[in-house]
Order: C-alpha cells, then structure tokens, then sequence
C-alpha cells in the first residue's frame, strides 16, 4: 500500500504521542504505521464492536459581530 495513503493532520495530547512512540518501539514497526495502526483499531472497535465515543456537556460562548448597514 506504499503510495495509497490520504494525508491529514490533526491535533493529539503529547501522552497519546508517546503511547503510539511506545507501540511502535515495542513492535518494532515506523511511527507512521503505529498511527495508522491505532486509528485502524479505533475504527474497527467502532464499527465491529460497537465503541462509542464518551462526551462532556459544554458551554461555548461566540462573539456577536456587528452587522454593518449599507
């Protein structure tokens, strides 16, 4: 699958990071594979197992912009 591959960034805690470091030492496989590794077992606990995401009740506050007249 050399190639195949979609790029796309997103934004993990630094302890998350050094877990994946740690699975990919301790399987001896790249970083990147570990991460693609990881992701994979989220989405199959997803969609085979039926995992769920847990979530918090927030507030969120926006700015109201002016709306400027013509």
């Amino acid at each position: 699958m050399v190639g195949q591959y979609a790029q796309r960034t997103f934004r993990i805690p630094p302890e998350y990071l050094q877990l994946i470091r740690q699975i990919a030492g301790d399987e001896i496989m790249s970083i990147a594979d570990a991460e693609r590794w990881v992701i994979g077992q989220g989405l199959l606990a997803y969609y085979e197992q039926g995992v769920r995401p847990d979530f918090v009740q927030t507030v969120q506050r926006q700015v109201q912009l002016p709306r400027w007249e013509e």
